[in-house]
């Protein structure tokens, strides 16, 4: 049985293809676009939304790709409060896992996706089949990614 492909959307139809979901208890708003055919998740950068991999989605057709646009970011929920760590990402990210039924995922992440796929990981290497990093560093300011980095037996 072959799975149907969904299409990425163009450009004028980008915002108006998105899906959402609540994530409880925070009550967040998570826009999302859903494509393609096996799962996997991309991650957009800091100041990004899910359109920044509008230019190369279409290379992804065999995988079912759920872009998302990270709270305050797009069209997902404003952040109210102290501003979202890592670990705050983190847990978005599984919570949308769960309510989504996706057990693993592989992760492409960009600039702050990065850090949050190397998170994903890290934290919750049960919950992830691979990992492709664009535009990534280690911010050395960043007390969880060093705390993570500094746990690590692989590195």
């Amino acid at each position: 049985m072959q799975s149907s492909v969904i299409e990425s959307p163009s450009q004028d139809n980008w915002v108006h293809s998105k899906k959402y979901v609540e994530l409880l208890p925070s009550n967040t708003k998570i826009a999302y676009l859903e494509l393609g055919s096996s799962s996997s998740s991309v991650i957009h950068g800091l100041g990004d939304t899910s359109r920044s991999f509008s230019p190369i989605i279409k290379h992804f057709t065999s995988f079912h790709c759920y872009l998302l646009d990270l709270p305050g970011f797009g069209n997902s929920s404003e952040v109210t409060g102290p501003i979202k760590d890592l670990k705050d990402f983190l847990e978005d990210i599984v919570s949308f896992m769960n309510i989504l039924k996706i057990p693993k995922a592989h992760f492409v992440g960009h600039s702050l996706g990065s850090h949050i796929s190397q998170g994903m990981a890290m934290i919750y290497p049960e919950r992830v089949e691979s990992i492709s990093l664009l535009g990534t560093c280690i911010i050395t300011p960043q007390p969880l990614l060093l705390e993570i980095y500094k746990r690590s037996k692989d590195f």
